[in-house]
């Protein structure tokens, strides 16, 4: 049967009433309904706290856990500092501090960031084998 998309509320619902199995089936479900409404950094700056915080936290962790700081730079630029006020609220500065740190790459980067992604996939894989966030990478856990 087709996974149904989920409202926030109907999620939240679902939880209450213990009908998810595992952490992981509730934080998929809460994912896959925050993606329809997170749809920027701008706009998921507008939703309560707590909302903001895990979607932009989660979002950072995701990309970075992925294929590193280099990849989270390519797809979610504008994200960094989202993501480092979130840990900064989670109790975590070490994690917020590196996110700046690798934010502040990214902006030196930007230029040739873009050059990578226009240019496309091998390119990007490209960019990523250079190693410019590598440091950044074995630090984030």
């Amino acid at each position: 049967m087709p996974r149904i998309q989920q409202t926030v509320r109907e999620v939240v619902a679902h939880d209450q009433r213990g009908e998810y199995a595992t952490w992981e089936h509730f934080d998929d479900a809460l994912w896959i309904a925050l993606c329809s409404i997170c749809t920027s950094e701008q706009v998921t700056r507008q939703l309560p706290e707590p909302v903001w915080v895990y979607y932009a936290t989660r979002y950072m962790q995701w990309e970075v856990g992925n294929g590193g700081f280099a990849q989270a730079a390519m797809n979610i630029p504008g994200w960094f500092e989202l993501a480092a006020q979130g840990n900064d609220i989670l109790g975590k500065p070490q994690i917020a501090a590196l996110i700046r740190e690798a934010h502040a790459v990214v902006l030196q980067e930007t230029e040739r960031i873009d050059q990578a992604r226009a240019e496309g996939l091998e390119s990007a894989f490209t960019y990523f084998r250079e190693g410019v966030f590598a440091p950044f990478d074995n630090q984030y856990t």
